[in-house]
């Protein structure tokens, strides 16, 4: 089916980045939209952080960095931002909620979905962009 393991690495790191990136940028249309209606007080202060801020930088990494890593553009550098976001967002914005959703009681409000980006972006980190992405295409064209 696949000629190298190359080709299947490359495949699955395309695979996460667009789908993960996918479910991730509706998260940052999200922040757009509440700072594009002027709700700047509705994000929560986070580790100091004030929440016009916090709202921006969860929008820039959430949108702009997801967008960028879906991409695969400098995906290793983007993917960072949004880890440690989602990693402040299941650790401390959702501390107090259930962990699980299945302990929730029909509660969305849980650390699962953040973490379960944390771990995502994480093993993007780790598998890079593969060869189906633009830094491969922009390192082909460098070549020549």
């Amino acid at each position: 089916m696949f000629k190298s393991q190359d080709q299947v690495i490359s495949l699955a790191s395309l695979t996460l980045r667009v789908g993960v990136g996918f479910f991730m940028i509706s998260h940052g249309v999200e922040k757009i939209m509440l700072i594009v209606a002027g709700k700047l007080d509705y994000f929560p202060v986070v580790l100091g952080v004030p929440k016009a801020a916090g709202l921006w930088i969860s929008f820039l990494t959430q949108g702009v960095c997801a967008l960028i890593v879906a991409f695969g553009f400098r995906t290793r550098y983007f993917a960072i931002p949004v880890f440690l976001v989602m990693g402040a967002a299941g650790i401390v914005v959702h501390q107090n909620d259930a962990l699980f959703m299945i302990n929730a009681g029909g509660s969305v409000a849980t650390a699962e979905p953040a973490l379960l980006y944390v771990v995502s972006y994480f093993a993007i980190f780790i598998l890079g962009s593969g060869k189906y992405s633009l830094d491969y295409v922009l390192s082909s064209i460098r070549m020549k």
